[in-house]
This record gives structure tokens, sequence and C-alpha cells, in this order.
């Protein structure tokens, strides 16, 4: 890798896998090569993963059946609202513990942070964006987008947060 055509040529390398704590222990030998090759870095932090019958049918199939005589768009919001609270009340997910540690040795190197949930999710509005309108899922396990949802969340004004460490440099 440290060979590679792509590395030499990089300006910027972004570290975006699901870290396991392996990962986490050698990251910051990793950090420091490419720090020591002149290089900017950016960590991707993990993704809130929507375990067990959250990131399955069974989930969203809970919400809808409840509330059959709704529009789908009322539908649609419901399951959106449950992934939130779900995702506000799971603060012991696995993801969370290693984004911590992560983020810790962010700080201390003082490099940025991507953080995916920034535009998976919005707090204002309270709603994981786990479906559509038309209740087409965004994810098909615990945090890979369908391909309608990686076009869904390309086109949504929240992506911009996300990226936006890409081009200030900064948290």
């Amino acid at each position: 890798f440290w060979k590679s055509k792509n590395y030499i040529a990089a300006d910027t390398i972004i570290v975006a896998t699901r870290y396991n704590y392996d990962d986490i222990e050698i990251l910051p030998d990793i950090i420091q090569t490419v720090m020591d090759d002149g290089k900017n870095i950016l960590l991707t932090l993990n993704i809130f993963e929507f375990n067990r019958e959250a990131s399955g049918y069974s989930f969203i199939d809970k919400v809808v059946l409840n509330n059959l005589e709704a529009s789908l768009e009322v539908i649609s919001s419901k399951v959106n609202r449950a992934y939130f609270e779900y995702f506000k009340s799971n603060t012991d997910n696995i993801s969370l513990r290693k984004n911590l540690k992560i983020s810790q040795i962010a700080n201390d190197f003082k490099i940025p942070t991507l953080n995916r949930m920034e535009y998976v999710c919005e707090v204002e509005i309270e709603q994981c964006f786990v479906v559509d309108t038309n209740l087409s899922k965004n994810f098909y396990d615990y945090g890979h987008h369908t391909l309608k949802g990686a076009q869904y969340f390309s086109q949504h004004d929240r992506l911009e947060k996300f990226l936006r460490p890409l081009f200030s440099g900064s948290d």
C-alpha cells in the first residue's frame, strides 16, 4: 500500500473502514506514517450499527403494520422516527464505544473526523432516514446503503455537513 501509485500521488488519505479493536490499536502508527509522508489524513468514524431486528425487515415491518391506515409519508416518518429513537437511546452501541477511541486518537493527532450519522440522521426533526417517502430502504443491513439509499443521501443537503472537514480541515 505504502508504495502504490495511488498512495504516492495522494495529498489526502481518508481512512474509512468498519474498525475493529485491532484496527484502532494500530491507527496511531498508520496516522504517523501518513503524516511523516507529508500527507493530510482524515478518519471516518464507524456508522452507528442498527443491530438485531433494527437491521432487518422486522423493525420496519412492525411500524408499517401498526400504521396501515396512514399514508406512506406518515408511515415513513414514523419508521424514521423509530430509528432515531433507537439511535439516541442505544448509548452502549459498539460503534459508539469504538468511535470514542477513534475520536480520541484523532484529537491526539489534531486531525478531523467524518461522521456518517451527520447525513443519516437529522437531530432537529428527530429522524434517521432509513426509508424514503415510498418506504424504499436506504440500508440493506446494519449500516450499508442500498443503491437507492446512496442516491438519496448523495442528493441531500446534510451531505455537505458531513463532507465539510474535507474542505475546511476542521471537525
